[in-house]
């Protein structure tokens, strides 16, 4: 089954699967009905997704941007050599100009979209939740870390008032009785 969406801030899909702030950073936005944006379900390797020009009523074979292999990686596609770019080459040349300028400015946001669309991570709450959780433990490590004693009362003597360095190998000598333990 298709789900359709448009490259734009006010569309219900990109207000799902994008922040506020990355919605402010839609540059240009798509303008006009001469095409959509799809995505297909059933994708196990990656969520491409699909152009599907105005009154297109093809079942298969639409023009499909891998977005698996590219994440964050610049845009390199020729929309003239693409397979399938016979659909788009079928277009009027103003509203392919305009497809390739949405598709090339917000290639690492598409790429984002179609990610958290496949993982069903909404406005990347799910991404949000693992940072936090990442930077929650390393805050506890080294916490843990700074709060963890560096010595211990020397044990050489009943009245020594040394400290011995406690090492991880080996043994330590007392910063008063110079015995090592």
């Amino acid at each position: 089954m298709a789900t359709r969406f448009k490259m734009v801030a006010t569309d219900l899909l990109i207000q799902t699967y994008l922040t506020v702030a990355e919605r402010g950073q839609i540059n240009p936005q798509q303008m006009g009905d001469a095409w959509d944006f799809e995505f297909h379900g059933g994708h196990e390797t990656g969520t491409p997704f699909y152009i599907r020009p105005k009154d297109n009523k093809a079942t298969h074979n639409l023009t499909k941007f891998d977005t698996h292999t590219r994440d964050g990686k610049p845009l390199t596609y020729n929309l003239q050599k693409m397979a399938n770019g016979d659909h788009v080459d079928a277009m009027k040349s103003t509203a392919r100009d305009h497809l390739y300028a949405v598709v090339s400015g917000n290639w690492e946001l598409l790429c984002t979209v179609s990610l958290r669309f496949k993982s069903g991570d909404r406005n990347g709450e799910i991404e949000q939740a693992t940072l936090a959780a990442q930077a929650a433990a390393a805050l506890l490590a080294a916490t843990a870390a700074a709060a963890a004693p560096t010595t211990r009362a020397c044990k050489s003597a009943p009245t020594c008032p040394g400290h011995v360095p406690i090492v991880r190998q080996g043994k330590a000598a007392c910063d008063t009785c110079w015995v090592y333990q």
